[in-house]
């Protein structure tokens, strides 16, 4: 009897030492997954500020945009114009001469 009690005392030691050993184990992974978390997070903020900045550029971008296609058309509407003050003389002259 005696003896059995002390068995079983040793496979109660026994099993706290590996439970006791599960927690420590878990203790680690969860602080491993704190530290991951933590860059996670670090990660998100980067992202939002870079989408905000493109944002901004987009919008920059956007005008840009709109300024050089209104420029480009009164390059093309001046030459145009001077094409057609250099044409319509050499015309005439060859109609009239």
């Amino acid at each position: 009897q005696i003896q059995e009690n002390h068995r079983d005392i040793l496979r109660i030691e026994k099993s706290m030492k590996e439970v006791h050993q599960l927690f420590a184990d878990m203790a680690v992974l969860v602080d491993e997954q704190g530290e991951l978390m933590d860059d996670i997070l670090v990660n998100v903020g980067r992202s939002v500020e870079y989408v905000q900045k493109a944002r901004t550029e987009l919008a920059s971008a956007k005008t840009i945009a709109k300024k050089s296609r209104r420029k480009m058309c009164c390059v093309i509407a001046l030459i145009l114009i001077i094409a057609c003050v250099a044409i319509i003389p050499i015309y005439f002259s060859g109609i009239l001469g």
